[in-house]
């Protein structure tokens, strides 16, 4: 099974629903033509009983309680997940001794799952997270997925990381050069720009280009 499969069985206790995954949120015919968004078919019911799926959700909500094996991640948040970690083995010993997972070569350890969604009481996101290697869901794959909420839910990036588009300047806000003429095109610029409360790395554009003969 694959991540992607996960998240979505996890999503589908969630809102409910089998969802179809997708990448594309919007198309559009032509540069000069609207964006319109892709209509996603409507989900499948996964149970004809909603108590019972309800059952399935506090479980998962205990998960994160405490004495629940992903309640260490919790402290702190404003809001409640829910949650399963698990671990999948990858090779089988002899004996029943109790094994430090780091003390055995990288390929010989345990992949570390986690699988939740936040908030518990009104889900927006879904998520699963497996670290090869990792030993057990717990130590290792619940950790990164309240980041990954918190960047979702609280609009806070680990230390260290920078929005995409923000670094890269891939966000153009305004107007440039080419679309000086555009009277729509900057009054959309400045409304957009208007939004936002720290304006994203803008890339230089030249005043002139300088022509030479070789």
């Amino acid at each position: 099974m694959t991540p992607l499969q996960l998240v979505r069985g996890v999503s589908a206790i969630a809102s409910g629903l089998l969802l179809r995954p997708h990448l594309v949120l919007e198309q559009r015919t032509g540069f000069d033509h609207p964006w319109q968004p892709m209509i996603q078919p409507p989900g499948k019911p996964i149970s004809p009983s909603a108590a019972h799926l309800q059952v399935v959700r506090e479980g998962m909500m205990d998960t994160m309680r405490p004495g629940g094996t992903g309640y260490a991640i919790t402290p702190g948040a404003p809001y409640q997940m829910a949650g399963k970690t698990g671990t999948a083995q990858v090779v089988s010993r002899k004996g029943v001794a109790a094994v430090d997972p780091r003390s055995l070569p990288l390929h010989l350890r345990h992949r570390g799952l986690f699988v939740g969604f936040a908030p518990a009481d009104n889900p927006v996101i879904a998520v699963a997270v497996a670290v090869e290697g990792g030993g057990f869901g717990t130590s290792s794959a619940a950790p990164i997925a309240r980041k990954i909420f918190d960047a979702w839910l609280l609009g806070k990036l680990p230390a260290g990381l920078e929005p995409l588009d923000s670094e890269l300047g891939m966000t153009a806000v305004g107007v440039n050069q080419f679309e000086a003429g555009a009277t729509d095109a900057r009054q959309a610029g400045d409304a957009a720009a208007a939004t936002l409360d720290e304006l994203p790395v803008v890339p230089d554009v030249p005043d002139a280009v300088q022509e030479t003969d070789h």
